[in-house]
This record gives C-alpha cells, sequence and structure tokens, in this order.
C-alpha cells in the first residue's frame, strides 16, 4: 500500500476552525501547548495545577520562546504535518527573530492580524502558482471578476473560490481589506494588499520575480 500523500498547507482560518473542533476553547488549546511545551523542558511549575497554572491563559501566560523544531514537535499533537507547522511558524513570528513566544502563537490565533492572514494567503498561493500573477490571472480568466471591479462580500467570496480559498477565510480577507468600510473590495486591492507583505528581496531576487510575474517581458 503506497504511503498517505502528505496535506498541503491550510490556511491559519482552517486551522482555528480545527482546533476548536478537536478542543472546548482555544483557551483549552493552549494550555495544552503550555503543558507539552513545560512538560518538555522539566518544569511542573507549568505543567502542573497550582500557583505556576493558575491565570496563565490570559494572564501572565508564559513568554517561554521555541524554535522551529520544538514547534514543529509540540504542533504535532494538534494534527499538524512538519511541512504545515513550519509554515505556520514562520507567519506567527512577528518580530522574525526565528523563535516563536506563546503570546504570538495566541495573537495570531484569537485576533486573526491583517498582516498574518495576507502572509498566510500570500505564502500559500505561491506554493500552489508560479507567481502571484498567475494566481489572479487564473480568478480573472474564469470570468469570476475584473481586477478593479469592486466586489461585494458575496462577489468576493466567490471570486477567491476561484483560487480554492473557503468562505470562512475569504470573508475574514474581506473584513481586514475593506479598511474604509465601504462594503466592496477589488481585486487589485487584495493584490496590492499581498505586495504589500512581500519581504524584501535583493535586487536579484527582484528581477527573478518580475520575470516570474510577467513571463512576456524581453530577458
Amino acid at each position: 500500500q503506497p504511503p498517505a500523500k502528505a496535506e498541503g498547507l491550510v490556511s491559519l482560518v482552517e486551522l482555528r476552525r480545527r482546533l476548536l473542533e478537536r478542543h472546548k476553547s482555544l483557551a483549552h488549546v493552549f494550555r495544552e501547548l503550555e503543558d507539552h511545551l513545560a512538560a518538555a523542558v522539566g518544569s511542573p511549575a507549568v505543567a502542573g495545577t497550582g500557583e505556576g497554572r493558575r491565570g496563565s491563559i490570559g494572564g501572565s501566560r508564559t513568554k517561554r520562546a521555541v524554535k522551529l523544531n520544538e514547534f514543529v514537535e509540540a504542533t504535532a499533537f494538534f494534527g499538524l504535518e512538519p511541512h504545515q507547522a513550519t509554515h505556520f511558524f514562520g507567519i506567527m513570528d512577528a518580530d522574525g527573530n526565528g523563535s516563536l513566544t506563546l503570546d504570538e502563537f495566541v495573537e495570531a490565533l484569537t485576533h486573526m492580524p491583517k498582516e498574518v492572514l495576507l502572509q498566510d494567503l500570500r505564502q500559500r498561493l505561491l506554493s500552489r502558482h508560479s507567481s502571484l500573477a498567475a494566481a489572479f490571472r487564473e480568478i480573472i480568466g474564469a470570468g469570476a471578476a475584473s481586477a478593479n471591479a469592486p466586489l461585494g462580500r458575496s462577489e468576493f467570496i466567490a471570486a477567491l473560490g476561484k483560487l480554492g480559498i473557503m468562505e470562512v477565510e475569504a470573508s475574514e480577507l474581506f473584513r481586514v481589506i475593506d479598511v474604509d468600510n465601504s462594503h466592496d473590495v477589488s481585486l487589485e486591492e487584495l493584490r496590492e494588499a499581498l505586495r504589500d507583505v512581500a519581504p524584501h528581496v535583493s535586487l536579484e531576487g527582484f528581477w527573478q520575480r518580475l520575470v516570474a510575474e510577467y513571463p512576456e517581458l524581453p530577458a
């Protein structure tokens, strides 16, 4: 029997949904993660049920930072595969210092900051398409919408559905991009928002990205 095929990247919104399906609340999820991390370093004050545990979620949450390998191992019991955990580690590491605190994990899953949601979407699109331009060409080519046409929430959700984006995530993206509360968002606004969260690249990297985005340009 061939080995099971690894699941692709999932969205932060989908991760939150899965966690809440398996646990009573996000607070319960965070306590389990705290316990797991505490047990890994032999810290009974956090893993136990006394003073070290009281108020740990929402109060004085542990500031202990974990590296990528620890995060991958700890989140395996949430059902995350290593490549998925690596993806989430990258977008949740708010200060980009190569380590993740529980506070950063809590913030990302509880409040879903705009930058985290957009980084999440950007990386998943690039894992399935050669460039963001190619992804947007798929939407426009399917006749779902034109680049600059204002889309209401339902139209925006339908357009992103062409890229396999689930309704609940598309709705969250609409919310964070519609900063002026105009109740409409264009695909161009989404594209600009995704560009704003792109990591800094070298000049060589810029030209490589330009060629990928616009292959019709002469070399």
